[in-house]
């Protein structure tokens, strides 16, 4: 048996933008602490428990975050109904649906949240997380499979259990009091090259011949 993980170009990632330019480009305000959540509305993702997390927060501290759900529609039957809860939200909650760029998306932000309720229907380990360590900021992840085991300690992340509300919003307190370090994790980069996979592959192929 051969573990090997899925090759990413994080090349893109690695490379600091600045937040305030990064901001500027999503039409993010500059004086929000900016939590932000990407990808498809369903239960599956969290969005459910992000949504009552948020509710849940303390009102001095609401008023000054601002969470962004950049949301991408996979055909998922449940979308619209999300949606309209989200705008119920406003304006503790941006709805941002289109096409964005990423990288941007994680350097205009103070804190990524990633509540997935467990690993069905994602790469393993979710490649948003991954993407999110490669350039430092603080992570709020939910101890799914492919997750706890990758994550190391020189990382700022914030480990919750999923499906759990009360969990996330306290987490989503403390993560708002993180000082971002900016720090890019090149070891992490290095484990998931395109280079690494490919030669990993490789190597297989050749014993198998």
């Amino acid at each position: 048996i051969v573990f090997c993980l899925p090759g990413i170009n994080l090349n893109n990632f690695s490379k600091p933008i600045e937040k305030l330019a990064a901001r500027k480009k999503l039409n993010l305000p500059q004086n929000k602490k900016i939590i932000s959540f990407f990808g498809s509305l369903t239960g599956e993702k969290g969005v459910p428990d992000l949504l009552e997390a948020v509710d849940k927060i303390n009102n001095d501290l609401r008023s000054k975050i601002l969470v962004v759900i950049f949301a991408i529609w996979k055909g998922s039957p449940t979308h619209e109904r999300w949606v309209k809860q989200i705008k119920q939200r406003e304006p503790v909650i941006k709805l941002f649906e289109g096409s964005v760029t990423i990288p941007n998306v994680i350097w205009a932000s103070d804190v990524i949240v990633l509540p997935q309720r467990t690993g069905h229907g994602a790469t393993i380990p979710p490649i948003s997380a991954i993407e999110t360590l490669t350039t430092g900021r603080p992570l709020i992840v939910t101890k799914i499979i492919g997750v706890k085991e990758l994550i190391n300690t020189k990382n700022y992340v914030l480990f919750v259990e999923p499906n759990n509300p009360n969990n996330l919003k306290s987490a989503i307190e403390h993560a708002c009091n993180i000082k971002n370090s900016g720090g890019v994790d090149i070891e992490l980069i290095n484990e998931f090259s395109l280079e690494r996979t490919v030669a990993t592959y490789l190597e297989v192929y050749n014993k198998v011949i």
